[in-house]
């Protein structure tokens, strides 16, 4: 059976100058404190330390910036960990998985908070979820059918997305090693859903 999310595939991983990345790290800190739509070429670039000509040889709007940057992020969480479409995958696997998982998160940090907290981009969140359903689907459907798969995915994907952005908005709160056992069993329970 074909997997429904294997569109997400699709994502690549753009090349990318120091000019590029410059644009990128300066939109992400626009967005902090601004709206998407509030952000011109001309603060963007400013804020960046590239001239608006170095803007346009890259880019048309910044929605393309921004794209880009979501685009880097779910292609490296889909190809990082591909393990995790393993059913029954041991217990010290899915703690690698989703250790590597959160490491990225954090080094990331700023881009993840931005996007998931100080500026929610659905886009974002909706790209990162298909790649999320993808996994799943592999590991829970690909050799069976079971009723309700698309709300079982969804709500993994979704579950997925606002445990990052819990452990992102309020890192005191969360111990890692319990987080490791509970999501160890979240997954062994998911393995028999039918």
């Amino acid at each position: 059976m074909q997997n429904p999310y294997d569109y997400i595939l699709e994502v690549k991983l753009p090349a990318s100058t120091p000019a590029q990345e410059a644009m990128k790290k300066a939109l992400i800190e626009l967005l902090q404190t601004r709206s998407f739509n509030d952000i011109t070429v001309k603060e963007l670039c400013a804020k960046a330390f590239v001239a608006r000509s170095t803007f346009y040889a890259y880019y048309q709007n910044i929605d393309e910036i921004l794209a880009e940057t979501e685009d880097r992020l779910v292609f490296t969480m889909l190809h990082q960990n591909p393990e995790i479409m393993t059913r029954g995958i041991n217990e010290e696997g899915q703690v690698q998985f989703y250790a590597r998982t959160l490491k990225f998160v954090e080094d990331n940090r700023e881009f993840f908070y931005t996007l998931l907290i100080s500026n929610p981009d659905v886009r974002f969140m909706e790209k990162w979820k298909s790649a999320i359903k993808y996994h799943f689907w592999e590991r829970l459907f690909r050799d069976r059918v079971a009723v309700n798969s698309g709300l079982i995915l969804e709500s993994v994907a979704s579950v997925t997305i606002s445990f990052y952005a819990y452990c992102l908005k309020n890192p005191d709160d969360v111990d890692t090693g319990s987080i490791y056992t509970l999501i160890s069993a979240l997954l062994k329970m998911l393995d028999y859903v039918d």
